[in-house]
C-alpha cells in the first residue's frame, strides 16, 4: 500500500478511536442537575428578555417579529437543555431505582 493509503487509515482511526479513548466520567453530579433545572426555570424568562433586547438593537417593524421568533426559540432550545443536562446528572442514579419498586 502505499503511504498516502496508510496515512488516511491513521488519521480514520485517529479521529474515531480517539473519543472513545477519553470517555466523560460517568458519575452523579448534583451540580450538574442543578444547572440543568436552572436551565429550565430560567429559559421562561428568555422570550421578554430577546423581546427587549431587539427593541433596543434592532430597527422597528423588524424587531416586532424577530423578538418574538428569538425568544421562543432560546426558550425552547433552553428548556430541552436543560432537561437533557438534568437527566444526564440524573442517569447513574438510575440503578437505584430497583429499590424504590
Amino acid at each position: 500500500m502505499s503511504a498516502m493509503k496508510n496515512l488516511r487509515r491513521l488519521t480514520f482511526l485517529c479521529a474515531f478511536a480517539l473519543p472513545f479513548a477519553f470517555p466523560t466520567p460517568a458519575y452523579a453530579s448534583a451540580g450538574q442537575i442543578l444547572h440543568g433545572f436552572g436551565k429550565t426555570v430560567f429559559s421562561v424568562f428568555q422570550l421578554p428578555m430577546t423581546m427587549a433586547r431587539h427593541v433596543q438593537t434592532v430597527t422597528f417593524p423588524i424587531s416586532l417579529i424577530s423578538g418574538p421568533v428569538a425568544g421562543t426559540y432560546r426558550a425552547v432550545t433552553g428548556t430541552a437543555a436543560g432537561a437533557l443536562e438534568m437527566a444526564v446528572g440524573a442517569a447513574p442514579y438510575a440503578k437505584y431505582a430497583v429499590l424504590f419498586l
